[in-house]
């Protein structure tokens, strides 16, 4: 956004210095992002993409209100169109106000916006605001008016946060104490919960235990997809939330809250199983019997028994249309027994396609077991529906 301000910088020696040094410094994460097949490019224009709806564009506006205070973020943009800039510096922040601003009302097209992103322009819009105050008495009212309550909401609300004096329902109390209560029920057994990020990292706050997370493709991944955690419970007990009342035994509750689980004597994670593959074809006709080789990849540093008596594992076609998920049993033509640690194993799954009649639709693969929903273990392909 200083750039597109002013397009001169473009000639000057100094700002290509100073680039390249940015892209200098910033080649170690790009090539993380290499490696682990560009995670925060694909959470971004994939897993967290929902589609268009009318209500992502009013909350991204009622967040704005919120984050910037309504009378502050309300001048702000006032002052984008009525505040004369006196120098290149100025007209800078107006541009970075007004880009992040605008982009992120563009992204709200395509998913929910978090609040928090556009708090970049905060910085910019105090130091404007500064000069902007100076042109009237009346403009400077106007903040001491909206700013200085703002403070007191600020420290009553960071109080209830911190010692929930006021009993005020917020979505985040209680935490602490499921957590204990779970740890409690766990022992010296490590908690591996599903899906997202939160609870197992309340659960290491406030225990300081063992755990990790099993996200499913009907959720998202998460950094505990990279970290693989649950690879050190290999062949543990452990105590393993699920998402089937029924199959549980034993729950915890916190206010509307309520995780199931289960307890497993001997732990199998099957997250650092690969199915690599190349489909002949892309366009299906519904139900037709479809055989694909494939190669199993186990990158994991132990053995995965297929055939296990507690942790059986099951091949699944994973489907992806839009919002929708679903998936249907694969099978091997081959029975595999056992998958060594680094070997590399060539067989062919056989399914019916189930494109549940849309036109378009995602296929990938993924494994399941009797405890856990299919995973992330293949990439997707876009295929055809062919009437």
């Amino acid at each position: 956004w200083v750039l597109i301000s002013n397009l001169k910088l473009l000639k000057n020696r100094k700002i290509w210095v100073a680039l390249g040094i940015a892209f200098l410094l910033f080649m170690p994460h790009l090539y993380w992002q290499y490696q682990n097949g560009f995670p925060s490019v694909v959470y971004h224009l994939i897993d967290r993409s929902k589609g268009f709806t009318p209500f992502s564009l009013v909350e991204y506006w009622f967040n704005q209100l919120i984050v910037f205070n309504p009378v502050l973020f309300v001048l702000s943009l006032m002052m984008l169109f009525t505040y004369k800039t006196e120098s290149l510096f100025d007209r800078a922040l107006k541009f970075i106000i007004a880009g992040f601003i605008i982009f992120f009302f563009f992204s709200a097209f395509k998913s929910h916006v978090e609040p928090q992103w556009t708090v970049v322009a905060a910085l910019p819009i105090i130091i404007l605001m500064f000069h902007y105050a100076k042109m009237s008495v009346k403009i400077r009212k106007t903040l001491n008016f909206a700013v200085f309550p703002l403070i007191l909401v600020v420290l009553l609300v960071n109080i209830e946060f911190i010692t929930s004096i006021f009993h005020i329902p917020n979505g985040f109390g209680g935490y602490k104490k499921m957590m204990h209560e779970i740890s409690t029920k766990a022992g010296d057994r490590p908690v591996v919960f599903q899906n997202g990020f939160q609870n197992a990292s309340e659960y290491n706050f406030y225990t300081q235990k063992e755990t990790s997370v099993l996200n499913m493709f009907y959720y998202r991944q998460t950094q505990y997809n990279l970290l693989h955690l649950e690879d050190q419970f290999y062949d543990r007990p452990v105590l393993l939330q699920i998402i089937w009342k029924e199959r549980s035994t034993d729950s915890v509750i916190n206010g509307k809250k309520t995780l199931y689980f289960t307890e497993v004597q001997h732990f199998v994670p099957v997250s650092n199983l690969h199915i690599e593959y190349k489909m002949s074809k892309t366009a299906f006709s519904m139900d037709e019997q479809v055989t694909i080789p494939v190669t199993i990849c186990n990158s994991a540093p132990f053995d995965v028994d297929f055939k296990h008596d507690e942790f059986p594992i099951t091949c699944f076609a994973i489907y992806q249309h839009k919002n929708e998920k679903w998936y249907s049993q694969c099978q091997f033509e081959d029975p595999i027994e056992v998958i060594k640690s680094g070997e590399q194993k060539q067989v062919n799954i056989s399914f019916k396609i189930d494109s549940k009649d849309f036109n378009t639709f995602h296929l990938g693969f993924a494994f399941g077991t009797p405890f856990t929903l299919p995973g992330f273990n293949s990439k997707f392909v876009k295929c055809n529906l062919v009437r």
